[in-house]
């Protein structure tokens, strides 16, 4: 017997991002917090006078671990930038240098140096199990309440899937600049509350 429904689906507008994501921490369902867009602005350098290092980094690494450019916040150099051979050497100074998941930068870029602060370190610390795998994604939708897009939603997933070295530059920039962005303000968030002995315990590892 067909019964009526409650409300006509002709009726129905989806929630906004934002109401559905409000709703969502309210309940306590901060994993299940969906993207906005696809980044922030950022900036592609291409000469060493555009360069102003930042102190956060996120290493943009292809899926085999080739390393094709490092994100700062707000910024974007390309391995093949001619502002990389500067941004290499400030790479292997002792200027301080925080991140997430530095270790794959440090895989990446042997010669990195001046590593002060890893956030993901500080997820381990902090949250160990309920923050796991302790991915940036993960961390950053429990700890800022922010949901970022995934490698998937930008590259594409099987046959479509495209290396970060065949976007479009500006694409690669937004995308990855915004992580940076999430780095830089997970760090800032979580760092106060890490002990430092145990912090450098781990960056030791």
């Amino acid at each position: 017997q067909a019964r009526p429904l409650p409300a006509p689906l002709a009726d129905y507008r989806p929630p906004s991002i934002d109401a559905y994501n409000a709703l969502l921490e309210q309940l306590g369902f901060a994993e299940l917090l969906a993207a906005r867009d696809v980044g922030s602005a950022a900036e592609v350098i291409t000469t060493a006078e555009q360069l102003e290092p930042n102190a956060c980094i996120y290493p943009v690494l292809e899926d085999d671990g080739e390393l094709v450019g490092i994100a700062m916040p707000g910024a974007y150099v390309p391995k093949t930038s001619a502002a990389w051979p500067e941004l290499a050497r400030w790479l292997a100074s002792d200027a301080p240098k925080v991140g997430f998941d530095l270790l794959a930068a440090r895989v990446a870029i042997p010669e990195l140096a001046g590593i002060t602060g890893d956030a993901q370190c500080c997820s381990h610390l902090l949250q160990p199990s309920n923050w796991a795998p302790h991915d940036l994604d993960v961390v950053a939708k429990h700890a800022l309440g922010k949901a970022m897009p995934d490698d998937d939603s930008i590259r594409g997933v099987g046959k479509q899937r495209k290396a970060w070295r065949d976007l479009p530059p500006d694409q690669t920039a937004r995308a990855t600049g915004y992580r940076a962005e999430i780095a830089a303000a997970l760090w800032d968030k979580l760092s106060p509350d890490v002990d430092r002995a145990q912090l450098a315990e781990y960056l030791e590892l």
